[in-house]
């Protein structure tokens, strides 16, 4: 989550905080921000249990965009 937070605005995020990359970058989409900020969660109970989860997420949003 960090890593896609940084790739998507050039910026760390705030440590143990969840991170919207949209609010520096507002060209980022609400779907792509709720998958940062799932990722980025201080609570580890609402985080993405492991990478096949988010990869689900990510193919999802894919192919949102190219619909």
């Amino acid at each position: 989550g960090a890593t896609m937070f940084f790739l998507l605005t050039g910026s760390d995020p705030e440590p143990i905080t969840t991170s919207h990359p949209q609010e520096l970058r507002p060209e980022v989409s609400a779907e792509l921000d709720a998958i940062v900020a799932k990722a980025t969660s201080p609570n580890e109970s609402e985080r993405y249990t492991g990478a096949r989860e988010i990869r689900t997420d990510l193919m999802r949003l894919t192919a949102m965009s190219t619909a």
